[in-house]
Protein backbone atom coordinates (compact mmCIF):
# COMPACT_ATOMS: atom_id res chain seq x y z
CA UNK A 1 0.00 0.00 0.00
CA UNK A 2 1.41 3.40 -0.98
CA UNK A 3 1.28 6.84 1.15
CA UNK A 4 -2.13 8.04 -1.36
CA UNK A 5 -3.95 5.01 -0.79
CA UNK A 6 -3.43 4.77 2.81
CA UNK A 7 -4.16 9.15 3.69
CA UNK A 8 -7.67 8.01 1.53
CA UNK A 9 -8.44 5.26 3.66
CA UNK A 10 -7.63 7.02 7.00
CA UNK A 11 -9.50 10.12 5.41
CA UNK A 12 -12.71 7.85 4.40
CA UNK A 13 -12.52 6.20 7.89
CA UNK A 14 -12.42 9.92 9.82
CA UNK A 15 -15.40 10.59 7.69
CA UNK A 16 -17.35 7.87 8.17
CA UNK A 17 -16.49 6.38 12.05
CA UNK A 18 -17.16 10.33 13.28
CA UNK A 19 -20.34 10.47 10.82
CA UNK A 20 -21.33 6.99 12.91
CA UNK A 21 -20.16 8.11 16.28
CA UNK A 22 -22.32 11.55 16.05
CA UNK A 23 -25.17 9.82 15.23
CA UNK A 24 -24.93 7.26 17.84
CA UNK A 25 -24.34 9.92 20.42
CA UNK A 26 -27.37 11.87 19.50
CA UNK A 27 -29.62 8.95 19.84
CA UNK A 28 -27.82 7.37 22.63
CA UNK A 29 -28.54 11.15 24.69
CA UNK A 30 -31.55 12.66 23.11
CA UNK A 31 -31.01 15.84 25.80
CA UNK A 32 -29.56 18.01 23.11
CA UNK A 33 -32.76 17.98 21.61
CA UNK A 34 -33.97 20.88 24.15
CA UNK A 35 -30.99 22.71 23.93
CA UNK A 36 -30.85 25.21 21.10
CA UNK A 37 -30.06 28.46 22.61
CA UNK A 38 -26.73 26.73 24.04
CA UNK A 39 -26.32 25.26 20.23
CA UNK A 40 -26.55 28.56 18.87
CA UNK A 41 -23.96 30.03 20.85
CA UNK A 42 -21.34 27.78 20.45
CA UNK A 43 -21.98 26.69 16.80
CA UNK A 44 -21.40 30.69 16.24
CA UNK A 45 -18.16 30.48 18.69
CA UNK A 46 -17.14 27.32 16.52
CA UNK A 47 -17.41 29.27 13.01
CA UNK A 48 -15.52 32.13 14.53
CA UNK A 49 -12.73 30.20 15.78
CA UNK A 50 -12.16 27.96 12.82
CA UNK A 51 -12.80 30.63 10.45
CA UNK A 52 -10.08 33.17 12.91
CA UNK A 53 -7.29 30.13 12.71
CA UNK A 54 -3.67 30.57 12.66
CA UNK A 55 -1.95 29.36 9.77
CA UNK A 56 1.59 27.44 10.26
CA UNK A 57 1.56 26.23 6.41
CA UNK A 58 -0.33 25.24 3.83
CA UNK A 59 -1.70 22.41 5.46
CA UNK A 60 -1.34 23.04 9.15
CA UNK A 61 -3.20 25.92 11.56
CA UNK A 62 -3.76 26.30 14.92
CA UNK A 63 -7.31 26.77 16.00
CA UNK A 64 -9.27 27.20 19.85
CA UNK A 65 -11.90 24.24 18.61
CA UNK A 66 -10.70 22.74 21.84
CA UNK A 67 -12.31 25.02 23.64
CA UNK A 68 -15.47 25.00 22.89
CA UNK A 69 -15.06 21.47 23.05
CA UNK A 70 -14.38 21.31 26.53
CA UNK A 71 -16.50 24.00 27.75
CA UNK A 72 -19.70 22.88 25.76
CA UNK A 73 -19.22 18.87 26.96
CA UNK A 74 -18.96 19.82 30.65
CA UNK A 75 -21.66 22.84 30.66
CA UNK A 76 -23.95 21.19 28.43
CA UNK A 77 -22.97 17.76 27.95
CA UNK A 78 -21.73 16.16 24.65
CA UNK A 79 -24.53 15.72 22.43
CA UNK A 80 -25.34 19.42 22.32
CA UNK A 81 -21.30 20.08 21.71
CA UNK A 82 -21.16 17.58 18.88
CA UNK A 83 -23.98 19.02 17.14
CA UNK A 84 -22.40 22.79 17.54
CA UNK A 85 -19.30 21.26 16.37
CA UNK A 86 -20.25 19.29 13.60
CA UNK A 87 -22.17 22.30 12.24
CA UNK A 88 -19.42 24.71 12.80
CA UNK A 89 -16.90 22.89 11.41
CA UNK A 90 -18.45 21.84 8.11
CA UNK A 91 -19.78 25.55 7.82
CA UNK A 92 -16.47 27.27 8.18
CA UNK A 93 -14.46 24.89 6.41
CA UNK A 94 -16.57 24.27 3.70
CA UNK A 95 -18.30 28.21 3.26
CA UNK A 96 -16.19 30.56 5.01
CA UNK A 97 -12.09 28.93 4.23
CA UNK A 98 -13.34 27.34 0.78
CA UNK A 99 -12.17 23.80 1.67
CA UNK A 100 -13.63 21.12 -0.22
CA UNK A 101 -16.52 19.28 1.31
CA UNK A 102 -15.11 15.98 1.66
CA UNK A 103 -12.39 17.95 3.40
CA UNK A 104 -14.52 19.46 5.93
CA UNK A 105 -16.58 16.36 6.41
CA UNK A 106 -13.23 14.67 7.39
CA UNK A 107 -12.32 17.52 9.73
CA UNK A 108 -16.51 16.59 11.32
CA UNK A 109 -15.22 13.46 11.53
CA UNK A 110 -11.90 13.85 13.49
CA UNK A 111 -13.42 17.03 15.75
CA UNK A 112 -15.98 13.81 16.50
CA UNK A 113 -14.26 10.97 17.40
CA UNK A 114 -11.65 13.45 19.46
CA UNK A 115 -13.96 15.07 21.53
CA UNK A 116 -16.00 11.52 22.13
CA UNK A 117 -12.92 9.81 22.81
CA UNK A 118 -12.01 12.96 25.19
CA UNK A 119 -15.83 12.65 27.39
CA UNK A 120 -14.94 9.03 27.31
CA UNK A 121 -12.22 9.22 29.37
CA UNK A 122 -13.52 11.86 31.52
CA UNK A 123 -16.92 9.69 32.35
CA UNK A 124 -14.68 6.37 32.96
CA UNK A 125 -12.40 8.56 35.36
CA UNK A 126 -16.03 9.65 37.02
CA UNK A 127 -17.74 5.82 37.02
CA UNK A 128 -13.86 4.81 38.82
CA UNK A 129 -13.26 6.92 41.57
CA UNK A 130 -17.23 6.33 42.65
CA UNK A 131 -18.35 10.31 41.53
CA UNK A 132 -21.76 9.98 40.58
CA UNK A 133 -22.76 13.66 39.45
CA UNK A 134 -19.64 16.29 38.02
CA UNK A 135 -18.70 18.89 40.23
CA UNK A 136 -15.95 19.49 43.16
CA UNK A 137 -15.30 16.39 45.17
CA UNK A 138 -13.14 15.27 47.45
CA UNK A 139 -12.13 12.60 44.96
CA UNK A 140 -11.25 15.34 42.86
CA UNK A 141 -8.40 16.66 45.44
CA UNK A 142 -5.06 15.85 44.49
CA UNK A 143 -3.70 15.56 47.88
CA UNK A 144 -2.65 12.38 49.76
CA UNK A 145 -4.74 11.53 53.50
CA UNK A 146 -2.68 12.58 56.28
CA UNK A 147 -0.79 15.44 54.26
CA UNK A 148 -1.17 18.95 54.26
CA UNK A 149 -2.05 20.91 51.75
CA UNK A 150 -0.36 23.87 50.16
CA UNK A 151 0.78 24.51 54.31
CA UNK A 152 -2.78 23.96 55.80
CA UNK A 153 -4.11 21.23 58.06
CA UNK A 154 -7.05 20.01 56.57
CA UNK A 155 -8.94 16.91 57.60
CA UNK A 156 -10.21 14.82 54.86
CA UNK A 157 -13.29 12.55 55.26
CA UNK A 158 -12.74 9.18 55.34
CA UNK A 159 -11.53 7.72 52.15
CA UNK A 160 -14.47 5.85 49.64
CA UNK A 161 -14.15 2.42 49.42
Amino acid sequence: MNFQKFVTIYGRLLALGGLGVFVATLVVDPRWTHQWIEMLAMLAVVIGVRGQSVRLSKYSYLNQTGLVSLCGSLLVGPPATLVALAAGTLVSDWVWLRKTLWAAVINFGRETLAVTAAYGVYAAILSISGVTAPGLHVAAIPAERDRPILGLNIDLPPAVP
